[in-house]
């Protein structure tokens, strides 16, 4: 959301939803005498070497197939068009008119909703990740966005990334699984997401219908979508030591579209932001700030020159925003620099001539 991964067209790892669609074109018409066995008559036979050798998934692969068999032929029909359909991950999320109920689990027949579970429960992520691919693509994103002088969660800011070498990233669904098993093994609808992010915030929330309306809304696509934010603290209530009292933090966003409201709340970036970094940090980042005038021997005599200084750290902060809380630390300064609370600009200029 902060920024967009890369997607990684020709890596490895986007093999195993290409043997599924090769898999699904040719059991679209089979009829209930068919036999699963030989089944390199309907796997791509780069895949029947691997399918030799899991028994286990061979066995899920043949449990769906049988109940598949015997389907009606516009169940069938029904089933191929969901299963392809959902492989369109942006339009899915993206487009508010894509009836997204289409695709979930619920809405399959009855009877072969257990063998699709099973199945896809199955494949991600140990069959995902056959031959290290789910790793390797993890050190090639990485790699591309260190390029990029990147290091955080896209859809935090603030959540460090894991060194390839210290352990893979979570990888998220965007799509949850259980519920949209169809495009589980999609790398469109995967994407590396800080561990917070992904278990705390966005746990099992599904991020293309509101949970109190159930009305349908968008999720910005990882892979191409991302929005420069500015943070506005606007109304915010600074703290008052003096008095031991705690600020009050009002957050919101520019651009305030659909896309940014659905990221803010699956992520609960306000709280966090509020809560977890401005309460926790406001009085370290201002010693900071307090200590590097005076390392530089900067004269504060009066509100102008205060404000200005404000505004320069305000500025150098935002000129990398997703560089050690640069997002919001620069939001803050920026406040500050126009909040007009003059009874803490003249406490702050006093601190500094002490």
């Amino acid at each position: 959301m902060l920024f967009n991964y890369t997607y990684l067209h020709k890596s490895p790892v986007t093999k195993l939803n290409q043997n599924l669609i090769f898999f699904f074109r040719k059991i679209k018409n089979v009829n209930d005498s068919a036999n699963f066995k030989p089944y390199s008559n309907y796997f791509h036979p780069d895949f029947v070497v691997q399918l030799s050798h899991s028994p286990v998934l061979e066995e899920k692969f043949e449990a769906f197939f049988n109940v598949y068999k015997t389907l009606s032929t516009h169940e069938k029909e029904k089933l191929n068009e969901t299963f392809y359909d959902a492989q369109d991950i942006r339009s899915i999320i993206e487009d508010n008119s894509v009836d997204g109920n289409k695709f979930k689990l619920s809405n399959l027949p009855k009877k072969i909703r257990k063998p699709v579970k099973d199945l896809f429960s199955f494949m991600y992520p140990s069959t995902l990740n056959t031959d290290n691919r789910l790793t390797n693509h993890y050190q090639d994103i990485y790699s591309d966005i260190l390029k990029r002088n990147l290091k955080v969660c896209p859809f935090c800011g603030i959540e460090p990334l894991f060194p390839p070498h210290i352990r893979r990233q979570d990888y998220d669904h965007i799509l949850k699984q259980e519920s949209y098993p169809f495009s589980t093994l999609n790398m469109k609808n995967l994407v590396p997401m800080g561990r917070d992010c992904n278990e705390i915030f966005k746990g099992r929330k599904d991020v293309i219908y509101d949970q109190v309306s159930g009305k349908r809304i968008v999720f910005a696509y990882p892979y191409k979508r991302f929005y420069q934010i500015e943070i506005k603290l606007d109304n915010s209530k600074l703290p008052d030591r003096t008095n031991n009292k705690n600020g009050q933090w009002v957050i919101n966003f520019l651009p305030n579209d659909s896309f940014v409201q659905t990221w803010q709340w699956v992520f609960d970036i306000k709280r966090r932001y509020s809560d977890m970094i401005l309460s926790l940090y406001f009085d370290d980042w201002l010693t900071q700030f307090e200590k590097s005038l005076k390392k530089e021997n900067k004269k504060i005599r009066n509100h102008s020159d205060l404000i200005k200084e404000f505004n320069s750290c305000a500025s150098t902060y935002l000129s990398q925003p997703l560089l050690e809380f640069g997002i919001i630390k620069g939001a803050l300064f920026k406040f500050l620099a126009n909040c007009n609370d003059y009874s803490f600009y003249n406490a702050f200029t006093k601190k500094i001539n002490s």
